[in-house]
């Protein structure tokens, strides 16, 4: 499934989160993440692509690397975070860079 507005997303969140993030602020994430894909070289793209194919461990460090920054995550809001990057790399390989 392709993301095309708000509530596609928003179904998407709903049923796979318990307590899924604000839509306003989860759908600015994707377009702010699909943007970032547009326009990335490969070896952003090879890290992006690593970071959603992390463990708990590499969760956790994502975690901690965002709590240093002053941006303290739930384990769920760190999850949908990265369940939103992997929609917007998946979207962006059925969507041919212009």
């Amino acid at each position: 499934m392709s993301i095309t507005n708000k509530d596609d997303l928003e179904i998407l969140l709903t049923v796979s989160f318990e307590e899924p993030l604000d839509i306003n602020v989860a759908y600015e994430t994707y377009k702010n993440y699909s943007t970032l894909i547009q326009n990335a070289d490969t070896e952003t793209l090879d890290y992006l692509w690593r970071m959603v194919r992390t463990d708990h461990k590499g969760m956790l460090r994502v975690r901690n690397s965002f709590a240093e920054k002053g941006f303290e995550l739930t384990p769920s809001q760190c999850e949908q975070y990265i369940f939103i990057l992997a929609t917007s790399l998946v979207d962006s390989i059925d969507t041919p860079k212009t």
